[in-house]
């Protein structure tokens, strides 16, 4: 082996080899034969690259029809043009963990896509890099360095877009081990609950972390709107304000690495529930009323049977005093039903809407008990006059 990379150079006797035991090995394992090959090979030079062209048994696989390009300029014997969302994949099981460099070999032509995603799994994560390919054809393309962990199966896939230029390549990629390296951990979120929660509830955090080839040694979680929260795995915390939190979480290994950050949304929620909340939900086509005396930045109104429904989940079982803010209009019903569900039951009370707009309207005292859902629906009435105004519901613990 040694003499041979001598006498012909890596690559070419990595590339013969690997043919040769494809073709003419009988019964050879099509994992086996493309990753024991380049295997051997890293083992004897680690430093040489890695080369895995289109068509390789074992290191490739396609979605969508690939056809055979006319294009000059390929790498190894031709290259291959599919479009409209068919993907090739490039397979790729490092031996040792370090950087390597990723370079992509296409065959370029005026009808080639400008902007084709190339998704690249690697120690950290995926990374997408756009390629143009009616240019820079015949010769590696790099792509990026990225840390791989050996033993570890990595992909590079290429996706056609769809639309005009038609045309996408998949020919060869390239793997050149840089140097050795320590990997990134990986952070996983596995639980903020609850999630929406109401400000002054405690919020449960839970994180955990993996490092291929070391310890978990730290943890980091931090709010947009907050700030840093904590830098333990879980927690509970009570003093989030309101508003929609991106949450932040990342582990560090022990020999000081962090990882890729994952993000969660939370949402702290106040006592108040406008429209078009999160806690939200409708059923018809409400409109943005143009009534003065709304609650927020807005009322909506609809009619003949539509719905809106408010939820409430109380951090603390009570009883809960409820209110509602409408807008009033003289073309607003008269009569519209609410219906409040409570821990006895739902309770069915009517208010009218052409009065009393531009404020809070105490609608009764309700039982409620901690963690469970409860709805405040309100329904339009049919017939005249054809307007029901939708906009905010309170909750007062007594």
């Amino acid at each position: 082996l040694m003499g041979a990379e001598n006498y012909w150079g890596h690559n070419s006797f990595f590339d013969y080899v690997e043919r040769w035991y494809q073709a003419d090995v009988n019964g050879g394992g099509e994992v086996l034969g493309g990753w024991y090959i380049r295997d051997m090979m890293s083992y004897f030079w680690p430093q040489g690259p890695v080369i895995i062209d289109n068509g390789q048994t074992g290191s490739t696989a396609s979605t969508g029809t690939w056809l055979y390009s006319i294009a000059s300029s390929p790498y190894g014997t031709g290259s291959l043009w599919s479009a409209n969302g068919a993907t090739y994949t490039w397979f790729f099981r490092p031996v040792e963990t370090g950087r390597y460099k990723i370079s992509m070999w296409w065959t370029a032509m005026e009808s080639r896509s400008r902007n084709i995603p190339v998704s690249i799994l690697h120690g950290g994560g995926t990374a997408i890099v756009d390629v143009n390919q009616a240019q820079n054809g015949g010769k590696w393309n790099d792509i990026g360095e990225y840390i791989m962990v050996g033993g570890n199966i990595y992909t590079v896939k290429i996706t056609a877009p769809d639309g005009s230029p038609p045309s996408t390549c998949a020919d060869a990629v390239k793997f050149t081990f840089i140097e050795k390296s320590n990997a990134p951990p990986l952070a996983a979120i596995e639980s903020i609950t609850p999630n929406p929660a109401l400000i002054g509830q405690g919020v449960f955090f839970e994180g955990s972390g993996f490092d291929y080839d070391g310890t978990i040694s730290g943890y980091s979680w931090e709010s947009n709107i907050d700030g840093f929260l904590s830098d333990q795995n879980n927690f509970v915390v009570d003093s989030l304000s309101t508003g929609q939190h991106v949450i932040t979480f990342l582990v560090q290994d022990n020999e000081g690495l962090w990882s890729a950050p994952k993000t969660q949304t939370l949402h702290i929620c106040d006592y108040v529930i406008d429209n078009g909340d999160i806690r939200t939900s409708s059923i018809g086509n409400w409109q943005v009323s143009g009534a003065e005396g709304f609650f927020g930045a807005d009322s909506l109104w609809g009619y003949s049977g539509m719905i809106y429904s408010w939820t409430f989940t109380p951090a603390e079982t009570g009883v809960y005093r409820v209110f509602m803010w409408w807008t009033a209009l003289a073309s607003r019903s008269s009569s519209v039903p609410v219906f409040i569900q409570n821990a006895e039951g739902t309770e069915n009370v009517f208010v009218n809407q052409t009065k009393d707009g531009g404020k809070w309207n105490n609608l009764g005292d309700y039982p409620m008990e901690a963690g469970s859902d409860y709805n405040i629906i309100i329904i339009a009435p049919a017939g005249s006059p054809p307007s029901t105004c939708a906009d905010a519901v309170k909750f007062e613990k007594q």
